[in-house]
């Protein structure tokens, strides 16, 4: 895939060598998941991965300049939500600074994965899945859902089983999401319980 490899170079320039680290692992897994949900698409989830979080270094100012110039209102929930932006500043970036590698997909996985959205599909599941679950995240609960998710050998699962597997995970990492946040007194993005309702009725 010589467009990943291209992407991949040209990353290391936007980001620290431990966001780097993370962003490789995204794009492993991301990899390794759509080996087993969307063989055809792989290209496109590995750039995704290597794109997620280009902006995640950035200043909350800095993701509210990008937002104003792109034309977007910073609601209430922006600014109490504050570890989301990069995720909507990602998709501004990635049109500027890497237009040769985007397409509608890949930026609405950039959009949602951080908090999920009530339209999420398969695509926009495996990147935000990847994210949870690379190697490198040693967080408990992202071990655990790691653990979760690849102890059940979904690779031995029939299609359908698989899918149902890979969207109890996301609807786990949900309620994980939510439990942290309230438990630490945060702000709980509206699209975050969106999403996990949306993905529990279609369950």
């Amino acid at each position: 895939m010589e467009r990943v490899d291209i992407l991949r170079e040209k990353i290391k320039q936007k980001m620290s060598s431990y966001r780097l680290s993370h962003t490789l692992g995204v794009e492993k897994t991301a990899k390794e998941l759509g080996e087993l949900y969307m063989p055809e698409s792989i290209e496109e989830l590995c750039i995704a991965a290597l794109l997620h979080d280009i902006t995640k270094e950035l200043s909350v100012e800095e993701h509210v300049e990008i937002l104003k110039k792109n034309g977007v209102t910073v609601t209430e929930d922006d600014i109490k939500s504050p570890k989301t932006l990069h995720a909507k500043t990602a998709e501004f970036e990635a049109n500027e600074s890497f237009s040769e590698f985007i397409n509608e997909r890949i930026a609405k996985a950039l959009r949602y994965h951080t908090t999920g959205n009530k339209d999420m599909t398969l695509f926009d599941a495996i990147i935000y899945l990847a994210d949870y679950i690379e190697d490198t995240r040693t967080f408990e609960d992202c071990v655990t859902l790691r653990k979760y998710f690849w102890d059940a050998e979904p690779q031995k699962m029939s299609q359908k089983a698989r899918e149902i597997h890979l969207w109890q995970t996301v609807v786990l990492s949900l309620d994980m999401t939510v439990r942290d946040i309230e438990s630490a007194g945060g702000y709980v993005s509206g699209e975050t319980l969106l999403a996990r309702e949306a993905i529990a009725k279609k369950l």
